[in-house]
Order: C-alpha cells, then structure tokens, then sequence
C-alpha cells in the first residue's frame, strides 16, 4: 500500500507491515473466537487492539517518518488472509484421539 497509496518519495524499510498482517490475524481470530476467550484471552484481544491503534496514531505524528501505510496495508491483508480462511468452522482432528 505504501507504494500504492504513499506520496513521497523514499524508502519503506523493516518488517513492521508483517508484524501489522500477524496483528491483523489474530484480531480476526480473536474476533471470531469471542465467546470461547478467557478473562486474559479478551485482554490479550484489546491489547493487540490498543498497539495497533497508538502505533498507527504515532504515525500521523507532524514529522514523522512511519510508513503508515505499509502498517495499514499489512494488517488489512493479514485480517483478510485470516476472514477468508473462514476460522470459525469447527476444527476436527485429522485422525481419532484418544483424549478423555
């Protein structure tokens, strides 16, 4: 997105926009796992939330050199990846367990 969308011109470095599409992931699973969470699996869920947001907010900073739009477009990606893999299908063990 930054290369898309991005007006200047320079160079986007790191690995932050993965980091953002691994966000991204696992607020969709959180999300659709909802009503299986723990009191520290919905902390968890508002925290990843939270670095998301300030981070992104600490983009739009006057002066600042995050690329936005590479943090944007990997946690759009990383929660489209993980919508369309439609995780709220019950999972089922590939072979029988034995498990009581």
């Amino acid at each position: 997105m930054s290369v898309l969308l991005g007006s200047y011109y320079g160079t986007s470095v790191g690995a932050s926009g993965a980091i953002f599409g691994l966000f991204g992931v696992l607020i969709v699973f959180f999300y659709r796992y909802r009503s299986r969470l723990t009191d520290g699996g919905r902390e968890f869920w508002r925290s990843l939330i939270f670095s998301a947001v300030m981070v992104l907010a600490v983009g739009f900073i006057p002066g600042s050199i995050i690329d936005n739009w590479g943090h944007l477009g990997g946690l759009l990606v990383g929660a489209g990846l993980a919508w369309g893999m439609n995780p709220s299908q019950s999972v089922r063990a590939p072979y029988p367990t034995n498990d009581l």
